[in-house]
């Protein structure tokens, strides 16, 4: 598939307009004006063709360019198996299920009342997988996120490989604080000895959690939504983003939904882009065409 990809990518980067068939094509045009018959001309449809082609070819080449990567979420227990974030797919997650637990009716230190339920919440994880990636951004709206800070443990004391699961592991010495990011925004760059898991990241509604311990009338369906933008950077310097929208159901599921899929620029900035040397040179002569087709 690479081999093809860079094949094809080369047979488009070698067309180049040929001038003297688009000007012998319009000098035709001009001897027949005035001698038309009714209808498009042949050579006209055959001219549009070959620059709609050659369109075509430039859009499908960027497009074969174009980096992506797969969003996906395990239960904390159950790390192997895996489920898929389709776009424009509502999916149950296999973690994250909200639920009451037993009621507290107390009163506190100050002698004020207190009225509220135990809640309980599955923990899981949000990854991603994909191909050549350098480093992955998470952006939670109100949700809060926490993920190990490997660069920081692997500055404390280097991965060994452990004895019976023969997978690269990392001994932590003192506060485990001190090896977590926490908070709103969490970035997560590529070890190799931990692969794809190198960006394995943990979300948590405590926003969804103290509005269910309150003593009212409760719809999970009703409790906010959270919104996680995620900006996916690969090793050649390109940038792709993805928006992960998650709410609950009516019996506290947590229902994940990309909504949103868009390039890192077009993200941040709507910017114009600046035209081409070639598309400007074939937008003209189209419109060159089809001002002699009239």
């Amino acid at each position: 598939m690479i081999m093809f990809r860079k094949k094809y990518k080369v047979d488009f980067n070698s067309l180049k307009p040929d001038i003297s068939l688009i000007e012998n094509t319009m000098e035709k045009f001009r001897d027949t004006r005035c001698k038309r018959s009714p209808g498009i001309p042949r050579t006209f449809v055959a001219a549009v063709a070959a620059i709609c082609l050659l369109v075509g070819g430039i859009f499908v080449t960027n497009n074969l360019d174009k980096p992506g990567f797969q969003l996906v979420a395990y239960a904390a227990e159950n790390g192997d198996q895996y489920v898929e974030i389709e776009e424009n797919t509502k999916i149950t997650l296999p973690f994250g299920k909200i639920s009451r637990g037993k009621r507290h009716l107390y009163q506190d230190e100050t002698g004020k009342e207190i009225d509220k339920y135990d809640v309980g919440f599955e923990y899981g994880t949000i990854s991603i997988r994909g191909d050549n990636i350098s480093h992955v951004k998470y952006t939670s709206h109100m949700g809060d996120l926490w993920c190990f800070d490997l660069d920081v443990a692997k500055q404390r004391r280097l991965p060994e490989k452990d004895e019976v699961k023969h997978v690269p592991t990392i001994e932590m010495i003192g506060n485990v604080d001190t090896f977590l990011q926490r908070g709103k925004e969490i970035i997560t760059n590529y070890h190799e000895e931990f692969g794809v898991e190198s960006f394995d990241v943990n979300w948590v509604p405590w926003y969804a959690i103290d509005m269910a311990s309150e003593n009212e009338a409760l719809n999970y369906a009703y409790l906010p939504s959270d919104s996680i933008i995620i900006e996916v950077h690969f090793k050649n310097g390109k940038s792709t983003v993805k928006q992960l929208q998650l709410s609950f159901n009516d019996d506290g599921d947590l229902i994940a939904e990309v909504i949103k899929v868009a390039t890192l620029t077009e993200h941040i900035k709507f910017l114009p882009k600046e035209e081409s040397p070639s598309m400007k040179w074939i937008r003209t002569k189209l419109e060159t065409l089809c001002k002699f087709s009239n």
